[in-house]
């Protein structure tokens, strides 16, 4: 759930760099799918069998639902999505305003704040007492 990836800091004119990028996840699944299934159908493997049949079902199961263009939780959108954006519009559709995630800074100097008031409040605290 947490996982998305936003490659904002790359500045890349090309639409083909980022449709690699974003086909990256899908195509290393996919790939080593086949080559696991290739594997199990030479007779390799086979110790294991059941465990690496069950793992390529899974691994075409993220496939499926990365490959298709759909946009997911908290409105973001998968790699099939951005790629279509980018083949379709020719643009990004993986940005957004909020993130999901506070980053660490962001948190760090929240607690910093709150501690502050707690330590005022303490010593407000001793000096009416």
């Amino acid at each position: 759930m947490y996982s998305w990836f936003s490659y904002d800091s790359l500045k890349r004119n090309s639409k083909f760099a980022y449709i690699c990028i974003y086909a990256g996840p899908i195509l290393a699944n996919l790939t080593f799918a086949l080559t696991i299934n290739a594997l199990l159908a030479n007779g390799m493997l086979q110790d294991y069998k059941t465990f690496w049949e069950r793992f390529i079902f899974y691994a075409f199961y993220y496939v499926l639902f990365d490959a298709i263009p759909m946009v997911t939780a908290y409105g973001k959108p998968n790699n099939g999505m951005i790629i279509y954006e980018m083949l379709r519009h020719g643009k990004r559709a993986d940005h957004r305003n909020e993130p999901l995630i506070p980053a660490t800074s962001d948190v760090e100097m929240q607690y910093q704040e709150e501690m502050k008031k707690i330590k005022e409040l303490t010593e407000e605290n001793e000096v009416d007492e």
